[in-house]
């Protein structure tokens, strides 16, 4: 049997929500996928979930690391061993409503591109019971489907590769793969790099994807900053590695952040005094705490500098400047 989409959902230590997850991809009114669990090194029961499920479905398949690697290495296991048209990216502790795959996969092969973007989900914040709906600036009340250059949708759409439906052939012959050694934002890498080969991409409003913020969840530890500034670092240099524009890119994100060593520091004042001059010429696409930590790190002129004048918590210092612009008013 042929197979148009492969799904890849990388597993670890999410036995607790991947019912949920499987019963939402096995249950798709497009039958003709294979679903891909790449078990990352977990320690609790999910391989045994994936087992038990695939007694029941031969779509089922499990691929297993024998140690611990990370979400994105866990992703480009997937996709060496997919075998469909198309791949799509599912958490394992989310779920997609009974029609998105097919919804998807339709829009793709209506486009003719290597990619299509849904624009329609749901976040949910388990930890503080908030559940927000997605909303994009792109559409016009009376518009449901849109194709634009994909530096437009990087700056104005989550950058999550669980929007997207991709091409195989695509991804592999441009060897577009994850990060590795990153806990956080190897979406951005892969959505931008892959943007960076299209002219244009189709983005459209479809069926919801449901995905769930949990507890202890890495997007809300204090060194996601950190970690986003290193990943687009590692963006930028591969892109001019390859060749590939990076105007209108949105060079960095700021987020929770702590800049707690002086290898931090370094690092991020190496990075953000490169792309000044193109962040300047386009402040619009950053936000007012971004532009606060280009100024606040290259304006320092070494760690011990930045630590006698501020503290390692870079919202607090933005809080205080607030602040402090109030004062002076």
């Amino acid at each position: 049997m042929s197979v148009s989409v492969s799904v890849v959902i990388p597993v670890y230590n999410s036995e607790k929500y991947l019912g949920q997850c499987l019963n939402s991809v096995l249950g798709q009114s497009l039958h003709d996928i294979e679903v891909i669990c790449v078990d990352d090194g977990s320690t609790d029961n999910s391989a045994s979930v994936i087992q038990e499920r695939m007694k029941e479905d031969s779509r089922l398949k499990i691929v297993r690391h024998g140690v611990n690697k990370g979400v994105g290495a866990a992703r480009n296991t997937g996709v060496e061993a997919a075998e469909g048209e198309w791949i799509y990216f599912l958490d394992s502790d989310d779920w997609i409503d009974s029609d998105y795959l097919e919804v998807m996969l339709r829009e793709a092969s209506a486009s003719g591109l290597e990619a299509v973007v849904n624009a329609s989900y749901y976040w949910e914040n388990l930890s503080k019971g908030v559940r927000n709906k997605g909303k994009l600036s792109l559409f016009d009340s009376d518009q449901e489907s849109l194709c634009l250059p994909g530096y437009i949708i990087q700056n104005k759409m989550l950058p999550v590769v669980w929007t997207r439906l991709y091409r195989r052939d695509f991804i592999r012959s441009r060897g577009i793969v994850f990060p590795s050694g990153v806990q956080f934002s190897e979406d951005v890498y892969f959505t931008t790099l892959a943007s960076a080969y299209m002219q244009s991409e189709y983005i459209f409003r479809g069926p919801y994807y449901h995905h769930q913020v949990r507890k202890g969840a890495l997007s809300d530890e204090p060194n996601v900053g950190y970690q986003s500034i290193c990943v687009f670092r590692e963006l930028y240099h591969e892109l001019i590695h390859r060749g590939l524009s990076h105007e209108g890119l949105r060079l960095f994100y700021s987020g929770p952040l702590l800049i707690d060593s002086s290898e931090k520091f370094c690092i991020i004042k190496e990075f953000l005094t490169e792309i000044k001059p193109e962040v300047i010429g386009h402040k619009e696409l950053y936000v007012h705490y971004d532009l606060f930590l280009l100024d606040l790190i290259t304006s320092c002129s070494c760690y011990e500098d930045y630590i006698e004048r501020y503290s390692p918590n870079m919202q607090l210092n933005y809080i205080k400047s607030l602040n402090h612009q109030k004062v002076g008013h």
